[in-house]
């Protein structure tokens, strides 16, 4: 990004280094992060989500040790996922400017697992 905007102050006839740049942004408090990245949602879901939540929102620890809860995760061949970097600040994580969505593809292995309270299931590729 540095040196993009570098590069358009060259245009508008300022030389800046794109060093000088991430000094000023650094500054102020902004990061050089990965995307926030997070499911495309439709309103629906977004909604059936939050009824889930406020449903279990008074559970205690002893109700929520007897859920199994289980995870995927996901390798994409090919792809630059993870190595896009954008500036922003710690506070604008959920911005939508600085959100990448991410979309299920075909050269992607699903690794999955379960675990509780007191166990770790086992893995699936």
């Amino acid at each position: 990004m540095s040196i993009v905007l570098a590069e358009t102050f060259k245009e508008h006839g300022f030389r800046v280094s794109p060093y000088t740049i991430r000094r000023f942004l650094k500054r102020r408090g902004y990061k050089k992060l990965k995307h926030t990245t997070k499911p495309s949602l439709k309103i629906e879901q977004r909604q059936a989500r939050l009824r889930w939540a406020l449903q279990f929102k008074d559970w205690t620890i002893e109700d929520w040790k007897r859920v199994i809860w289980s995870d995927e995760s996901s390798v994409i061949l090919g792809s630059l996922r993870g190595k896009r970097r954008v500036w922003r600040l710690s506070k604008e994580s959920m911005d939508k400017q600085v959100i990448q969505y991410r979309w299920k593809g075909r050269k992607e292995f699903m690794f999955w697992a379960y675990f509780s309270w007191g166990h770790k299931g086992p893995y699936y590729v």
